[in-house]
C-alpha cells in the first residue's frame, strides 16, 4: 500500500533535518520531497548534470539502470540556489 507524507510528517521531519549536524541534510530531504527523485539519483548529482536555465537534472544512471531528467519546479531550483550560498559560505567548491 502506497502512503504518501501528511504536511505535519513532512514539516516534522524537515525541521529534524534542520537539527541534524550535516549541513545540507534538510536541503538534499527537501529536494527529494519537491522532485519525487530517488536518493541514489540524488546523492551522486553534480552542479554539471543541473540544467538551471531548464529547470532540469540528468540523471545517467538510476536505479532501473536507465538515464533519465527529473524535472526541478521554481521551489527545487530555489533550494538548488540555497545550496549554492551555503556551499559558498561554508567555502566549498561547486562542481
Amino acid at each position: 500500500m502506497q502512503r504518501f507524507l501528511t504536511h505535519l510528517e513532512i514539516k516534522s521531519l524537515l525541521n529534524s533535518c534542520k537539527r541534524s549536524k550535516h549541513p545540507f541534510l534538510h536541503f538534499f530531504v527537501k529536494l527529494l520531497l519537491l522532485t519525487g527523485a530517488q536518493k541514489s539519483e540524488l546523492r551522486p548529482a553534480k552542479w554539471t548534470c543541473i540544467d538551471l536555465q531548464k529547470g532540469e537534472l540528468f540523471v545517467a544512471i538510476n536505479k532501473g539502470g536507465r538515464s533519465r531528467t527529473v524535472v526541478l519546479s521554481t521551489k527545487a531550483l530555489a533550494v538548488l540556489e540555497q545550496v549554492k550560498l551555503w556551499s559558498e559560505a561554508l567555502g566549498l567548491p561547486i562542481t
